[in-house]
């Protein structure tokens, strides 16, 4: 869904037939809200997913062409910025970095911006870390550190947060990759990869290769390890993200982006369970009710948060972002606009409740 004839996938690099999977359905599932932002604030998300869709983009290059690919190319130029401040004239990620360095090192304080510096550089270590086709994780622990080393970190890089806010929505990115993983598993299974940790498959009597050959789903194993990750364990997470998901003050952007996320959690949940974790059948589910229902979706998230006129202005008046650059033309720092605050009453995904109050039995998860 776009305003201009351009979509999101288009505008952050989204894979077409040229890597392991054809992302651009998921980049609209994932972002399609993005393209009815102010165009200046549409610019400072479209630049940052960008990045994180390249960086992902070089992490399955590893996988098709070996070591020594273009992730590992990037590290060393990133790495010379890091300790330097500086981007090699001559690196091959030159235009890249170039333009984190005038984000981060030149940021709108007129200082540098260390908490979204670390949090790329964490971002960076943690997809060349975990993007292993031999990837295994012993225990729930370590499953959930690849969670915040993944996806919190991915999440404390975007723009519009303070620091009490980039602290709290680490545990959102938790949640997020957590129902990533679930969305992308019929797609994980097929390159081998199997995220589940060894002590819940073990527990369950659940061998690895049978989520990785499908055969799972006659192993009535598999089905109690499903609930158990899904009534027990998810509710956990939750929990963790709920002082980021009852945050009152965001930035209207992270309002529109944490309902809209919400409505896709709930829905790879509902899409698992409908298809009696089968997720095969889930995935063609979930992603068969994007095209038909984007357009309600993009609707119904920006008139529950108070931007219903802002979606009119972007409709009625359709024109591309504004991609951001460091200054004016008169050298002059630019001001973000103050976010408009959502009107009083039932905020339905936004409060974050429906999730938690859904989940009874919490205490099992806290065991």
């Amino acid at each position: 869904m776009t305003t201009n004839n351009t979509s999101i996938a288009e505008l952050v690099g989204s894979s077409k037939y040229n890597a392991i999977a054809d992302d651009s359905l998921k980049d609209e599932d994932n972002a399609a809200w993005v393209m009815f932002l102010p165009r200046k604030i549409a610019g400072e998300w479209i630049s940052v997913i960008s990045w994180l869709r390249l960086i992902d983009r070089m992490a399955e290059n590893e996988w098709l062409e070996g070591w020594g690919s273009r992730l590992q190319i990037f590290r060393i130029g990133w790495r010379a910025l890091l300790v330097t401040g500086q981007v090699l004239s001559d690196d091959y990620h030159q235009k890249l970095l170039s333009q984190m360095h005038l984000r981060w090192w030149d940021n709108q304080d007129g200082g540098m911006d260390w908490a979204s510096i670390y949090a790329w550089d964490e971002y960076v270590d943690a997809i060349s870390e975990y993007h292993r086709s031999d990837m295994v994780f012993e225990t729930i622990e370590e499953y959930e550190r690849m969670l915040g080393r993944l996806g919190g970190s991915l999440m404390q890089v975007c723009p519009f947060l303070t620091d009490d806010e980039r602290k709290k929505v680490r545990a959102f990115g938790v949640l997020d990759q957590f129902f990533n993983q679930l969305r992308d598993l019929e797609e994980d299974t097929a390159q081998n990869l199997c995220y589940f940790p060894a002590d819940a498959l073990n527990r369950f009597g659940v061998d690895r290769q049978e989520i990785l050959d499908h055969s799972c789903f006659k192993n009535p194993g598999y089905h109690r390890m499903m609930k158990f990750w899904l009534n027990d364990y998810l509710p956990s997470l939750y929990i963790q993200a709920a002082d980021f998901l009852n945050q009152e003050n965001l930035h209207f952007s992270w309002r529109l982006l944490r309902h809209w996320f919400l409505r896709r959690y709930a829905r790879i949940e509902r899409c698992l369970r409908v298809c009696d974790m089968d997720f095969r059948a889930a995935t063609k589910l979930y992603f068969s009710e994007v095209k038909p229902n984007v357009a309600s979706w993009v609707n119904e998230t920006f008139s529950t948060q108070g931007c219903l006129e802002m979606l009119l202005e972007a409709k009625n008046n359709p024109r591309p972002p504004e991609m951001p650059s460091p200054r004016d033309s008169s050298g002059q720092h630019r001001p973000i606009e103050p976010p408009p605050l959502p009107p009083a009453g039932d905020k339905g995904f936004d409060s974050g409740l429906f999730v938690l109050k859904r989940h009874r039995g919490m205490k099992s998860a806290l065991r």
